[in-house]
């Protein structure tokens, strides 16, 4: 089994004058990929071999060259095609709306962008060497390794399509895991505010949750202090699932499907109060949920979600029979 993971390495160490190319390069690149994705849309090639010079040549004048401009299809095309397949996965029948993008963000295969090791450097550890942009823009930008990166580097193998913004590059490594372990060890876990994670063991991960989510209330909306508290928060996730993942024999999980939590918290027959909603808001369940999913992918661990409708209700053994609750336990009234 294959999986692929990222890191993101940033580009404090480059010059101003390195930022400002790098800039200007994105502004033109987004630009010309919310083009393509306009001709796109209703006219979608059928695969991506089809992106050749006739349909490169559609966007107009720009400066990018042919190289360049094949990434920024590429990358159109994907994002048209992830917006399609996510509506017909929720089974909405509504009609998708055209995405557009909106962040300066360039996904460079290895025919515009190359990561080579720094022979002698000193506070760096790697050169980020990007060519064939247009306006005989050339520009190799140091980068720093951090333990994140060493961590995936020594578990598998670093592929040649980097993400990159005007601050940091986002390496991606393919990581072979093996066949999943057979599910005999099941393990039911139940996500909440107060408790991240509790598990069918008896076990309780991340009872500190409602600190952080108080401390993120405290800061002012959108400044610093909030986004370094939000980090923390996301931080205490990661170790609560990592905590969670080390429980004994674990070979299945079994979550509920948390969906639309904060939906319709301000309508009348759902109205709850300010505070509340914050928490609710601020609970980060989506988060927590694909933490847990790409730790069992790493651990070859089976990951099943069931509906959470009545799920606290109904007996496990006997599925007719109604459950009372007594705290956190539950008691069957025919078992």
């Amino acid at each position: 089994m294959k999986i692929t993971r990222s890191t993101k390495c940033s580009f404090k160490f480059a010059t101003r004058h390195k930022k400002e190319q790098l800039r200007l390069f994105l502004v033109e690149y987004v630009r010309v990929v919310n083009l393509y994705i306009v001709l796109f849309w209703d006219n979608p090639p059928a695969a991506y071999a089809e992106l050749k010079k006739e349909t490169l040549n559609l966007v107009g004048e720009t400066w990018l060259t042919q190289r360049a401009k094949q990434c920024a299809s590429r990358q159109a095309l994907g994002m048209c095609r992830a917006v399609r397949e996510r509506k017909r996965d929720k089974g909405s029948k509504s009609t998708p709306k055209r995405p557009k993008l909106r962040k300066l963000k360039a996904e460079l295969s290895a025919n515009c962008a190359i990561l080579n090791d720094a022979e002698s450097a000193g506070s760096f550890d790697m050169w980020l060497h990007l060519h064939s942009l247009g306006k005989g823009i050339i520009l190799d930008i140091p980068i720093a390794r951090h333990s994140h990166y060493n961590e995936l580097a020594k578990a598998g193998k670093r592929l040649n399509q980097f993400v990159i913004t005007d601050k940091s590059i986002q390496v991606p490594f393919e990581i072979r895991t093996g066949k999943k372990l057979p599910p005999v060890g099941c393990v039911g876990a139940d996500s909440g505010i107060r408790k991240l994670l509790g598990s069918s063991t008896g076990e309780v991960f991340g009872e500190k949750a409602t600190e952080y989510i108080e401390k993120i209330r405290r800061k002012k909306h959108g400044s610093k202090g909030q986004q370094s508290a939000r980090r923390s928060y996301r931080q205490y996730i990661d170790k609560s699932v990592k905590d969670f993942m080390e429980t004994e024999g674990l070979t299945l999980v079994v979550i509920e499907q948390l969906t639309g939590i904060t939906k319709g918290t301000k309508s009348k027959k759902r109205k709850l109060g300010k505070k509340t909603r914050y928490f609710i808001g601020a609970w980060s369940v989506s988060y927590m949920l694909k933490r847990l999913e790409q730790a069992c992918e790493r651990n070859r661990v089976s990951l099943r979600r069931v509906p959470a409708f009545y799920s606290s209700q109904t007996c496990p053994v006997n599925a007719k029979h109604k459950v009372i609750r007594n705290g956190c336990r539950f008691h069957c009234l025919e078992c």
